[in-house]
Formats: structure tokens, C-alpha cells, sequence
């Protein structure tokens, strides 16, 4: 639930930002002017949320970020409040994890936020959209690692808490019966628990990697329709997706196929970015061939 009062702020970004260096998102002056809103006059915000558990605020953070995206360009103010929100559904529930787990992933959302509160100061709707993708995503990769430690430390209440955040419709299509799995696992850690930590991992990371395959698919048809800004959304989510399959990519087949893969997928951002088809149908080859490699190791 979003709460009503929130009260402007000299500086909307997180400690974790400040901390990396990362881009600072005030400055009033680097503002269009929107009808009936002074220049100076438009600040970072507070946001402030009432989450009670982790599928809540991500909820809430994908929904904020989409309004964010919408309302940039149209209402300043209300873009900032929107990632201001959505920034603070990620503080509640996900941040001191991300923090724990890998304190790099919290850095790329930070700045991904700082990015995205750029953007809309400079009516950028597509920057906002890319930064969008990359927190999302983000989230899922937190939601992971945090299953992959309950499950490992014998919490199964716990992985079905962080379960349920990777159970969302869109995200959940194809392991929806993991969540049983978990649940019926945490009746008798002891005995349950170990062989569905593999069971539910590995169905995890399938998916994930699927979800690089699919996004790079539809980033070459966008591309192929003249829809480059499109396209590289689609090829940001991929990219994210692969982050979360990266540690065990690289575990599997060791760090130059993941470089490999990596680098091509960055390359494809890129050709996305620039509308240019041929490239991106080269990278993309490239990328098919290193996933089913990846595919068939698990």
C-alpha cells in the first residue's frame, strides 16, 4: 500500500549510491519546464510504503516504476514520487538481502534508480523504461538468492516467502509446482529439504535462462518492426535474466563461454539500441548457441 504523506527531500538517492559514487540525481536546473511547475521548484521526493512481505513490495516497486515510466515526460513531480515509492518498497523488504548476498546487485539498482530519476528530470521516457527492466529484474535476482539461501540453510518458510516472488503469473509460467515442492519439503527439513533445493534451483535457472532466450527473440522482432527503442528494452531484460544465471553458468562451463555470452549480450543491447538488424541477428545466433550449451550442462 503507497502512504500518503510524503514530504520532499534534498536527495533521493540511497546510501549504497553515495557510497559506489554513482550518479547524483538532484539539481533541480537540469529540469523541462512542465505547465504550472517551476524549475526550481521540483525536488526529490520521500517515498514511503506499507509492505508486509517480500511479494508485497515487489508489487509495489514494478507497479510504482511502470507508473514512473508513464508519467515521465507529462508530470515531473509525479514521475519522482512514483520512484520514490518504489525505491522504498525496495529498502523495506530487499535491500539489507541484497546487501548480504551480493552487495553488487544492490549497487546496480541503485543506480539503476539514479538513472531512472534522471531520466524523468529530463522528460527521457525510454531511459526511465530501460531502468525499469533493470530493477525488476533485479528484484527476481534478489528473490533468488534469497530462495537459494533458505533452501540451503534448512528455512522453508522462508523459500516460500521469496518463492512466491518468482511465482508472479508472468514470471512464474512452467514452475508453478514449486511452490508444493517447497512446501511440502518444509514439513521435514532434515529428510526434504536437500533434494529440493536441487530440484527447485535447477527448475529455476531453466527458466531464467528461457527468459533469455525469449527476450532476445523479442528484441529482433521489435527490431524487424522498426521499433528500436522496443528492442531494447526487451534485450535490457535479457541481459538482467542472464545475471541471475551467471554464477552457475560460469560454474558450469567456465568463465570464457560466460564472457562470451556476456559480451554478447551487451553487444546486442547495443545493436538494439541503434536499430541495426543485421548485427543484432549475428549476436543473437551467437547467444542461442552459448544458452543451449549452458542448457545442456544443467
Amino acid at each position: 500500500m503507497i502512504l500518503a504523506a510524503c514530504q520532499p527531500e534534498d536527495d533521493f538517492r540511497s546510501d549504497s549510491e553515495s557510497a559506489a559514487g554513482g550518479a547524483s540525481a538532484s539539481g533541480a536546473a537540469a529540469q523541462p519546464a512542465q505547465p504550472g511547475v517551476s524549475v526550481s521548484a521540483v525536488q526529490s521526493l520521500a517515498g514511503e510504503v506499507d509492505v508486509a512481505n517480500p511479494l508485497e513490495a515487489y508489487t509495489v516497486a514494478v507497479e510504482q516504476l511502470a507508473s514512473a515510466r508513464e508519467a515521465t515526460g507529462a508530470n515531473v513531480n509525479a514521475a519522482l514520487q512514483h520512484l520514490a515509492n518504489a525505491r522504498s518498497a525496495y529498502d523495506k523488504m530487499f535491500r539489507e538481502s541484497a546487501r548480504k548476498l551480493d552487495s553488487d546487485i544492490d549497487s546496480l539498482i541503485g543506480g539503476a534508480f539514479s538513472d531512472a530519476e534522471k531520466a524523468a528530470r529530463t522528460a527521457k521516457q525510454s531511459t526511465v523504461g530501460l531502468s525499469q527492466q533493470r530493477i525488476g529484474i533485479s528484484l527476481l535476482n534478489v528473490a533468488y538468492l534469497n530462495v537459494e539461501a533458505a533452501l540451503t540453510s534448512g528455512d522453508g518458510p522462508g523459500a516460500s516467502q521469496w518463492l512466491a516472488v518468482l511465482l508472479e503469473p508472468e514470471e512464474g509460467d512452467g514452475i508453478s509446482d514449486l511452490s508444493s515442492i517447497v512446501t511440502e519439503a518444509a514439513a521435514d527439513p532434515s529428510k526434504l529439504l536437500p533434494s529440493a533445493r536441487e530440484t527447485v534451483l535447477d527448475e529455476l535457472l531453466s527458466n531464467f535462462a528461457g527468459k533469455v532466450s525469449e527476450e532476445t527473440i523479442e528484441a529482433l522482432v521489435a527490431l524487424e518492426g522498426g521499433r528500436s527503442a522496443v528492442a531494447a528494452e526487451e534485450a535490457a531484460e535479457g541481459l538482467a535474466y542472464y545475471r541471475i544465471i551467471q554464477p552457475d553458468l560460469r560454474a558450469k562451463l567456465g568463465e570464457q563461454p560466460d564472457t562470451e555470452l556476456a559480451d554478447e549480450l551487451e553487444a546486442f543491447l547495443g545493436h538494439s539500441k541503434n536499430g541495426n538488424l543485421l548485427k543484432a541477428r549475428e549476436a543473437a545466433q551467437e547467444i542461442s548457441t552459448l544458452l543451449a550449451t549452458y542448457q545442456k550442462a544443467g
